[in-house]
């Protein structure tokens, strides 16, 4: 149901909130503190940036950004859990010294 055509812009106020959690959680922890602020400027520009440009673009700029800005914190979130001094992914060299 979530990013369905026929209810996207519901799916982006679902969205909100999961990216303010995250934007606060991050922002608690000095190592994380940097997607914090890149998680709340992408929850910040979702709800502004369409509303203070719909004189210009009318509705198109939500169409575009929304959906962007969603695969960007999407690839960052991603990278965030993959790199290498993550908690959630141990390398083998980090076993292999662990072990001896």
């Amino acid at each position: 149901m979530l990013f369905n055509p026929l209810n996207e812009f519901n799916s982006y106020v679902i969205l909100a909130p999961a990216l303010g959690i995250w934007a606060v959680t991050a922002l608690n922890s000095s190592k994380t503190r940097l997607l914090g602020w890149i998680t709340a400027s992408i929850s910040l520009s979702m709800s502004l940036l369409p509303v203070l440009l719909r004189p210009l673009f009318g509705n198109y700029f939500a169409l575009f950004w929304n959906p962007m800005v969603t695969a960007v914190f999407i690839g960052i979130s991603i990278y965030w859990f993959m790199r290498v001094d993550s908690p959630f992914v141990r390398s083998s060299s980090t076993q292999m010294i662990s072990q001896n």
